[in-house]
């Protein structure tokens, strides 16, 4: 692969030249590179592979229609120094959001304690969910963590647990094409 630069004859030329060399321009840049070979009998992890990233240019290309999320995905763009919106849409389809610290240290099982978080994206945290199970099984109770700032989440207990030893703490969060992930801990006390 070459980059052409500052060539009059070359700029912004694009196309196949022959069957051997391609030109291509990716932003202000032209590039020369020999021609890709097509595989005919892709694998199965190829073919996924392509499938998910057909999924992200429909997603990103949905998301360039909404104004206001085109706009979102712009400023990020710039923040990122990506080439665009739709690049930076593309890159938040593949990426997960990522759980990077639970703080039990504030639940007793009484209600209105809390449960703190970090949850971090590549582009934006959607939604923080929380369940919490008594050891033996039964849900005790779940719903949504509220946003606090920069990347901390924090969920307040509506129900009281009087047995919360054991309790298992299961976190989802998410993103906005809907990637999840998922967290779970046991209340030690």
């Amino acid at each position: 692969m070459a980059v052409v630069k500052k060539n009059i004859i070359t700029e912004g030329l694009s196309g196949m030249l022959g069957h051997s060399i391609v030109f291509r321009n990716v932003g202000s840049r032209t590039i020369v590179a020999s021609r890709p070979s097509v595989n005919d009998n892709p694998s199965d992890a190829q073919v996924a592979s392509r499938t998910k990233f057909h999924e992200a240019v429909i997603y990103a290309k949905a998301q360039m229609e909404d104004a206001t999320s085109k706009a979102e995905y712009a400023a990020h763009a710039e923040v990122r120094r990506m080439p665009s919106a739709y690049t930076v849409a593309i890159a938040d389809f593949y990426h997960a959001p990522d759980i990077k610290d639970v703080d039990l240290s504030a639940y007793s099982g009484a209600v209105n304690d809390k449960i703190g978080m970090i949850v971090t994206d590549d582009f934006k945290v959607a939604k923080v969910e929380v369940v919490i199970f008594n050891p033996d099984g039964p849900q005790v109770e779940g719903g949504e963590a509220a946003f606090v700032q920069g990347n901390q989440w924090e969920y307040t207990a509506t129900v009281a647990n009087p047995d919360p030893s054991g309790a298992k703490i299961i976190i989802r969060a998410y993103d906005r094409p809907g990637n999840v992930a998922e967290s779970e801990s046991n209340l030690q006390t």
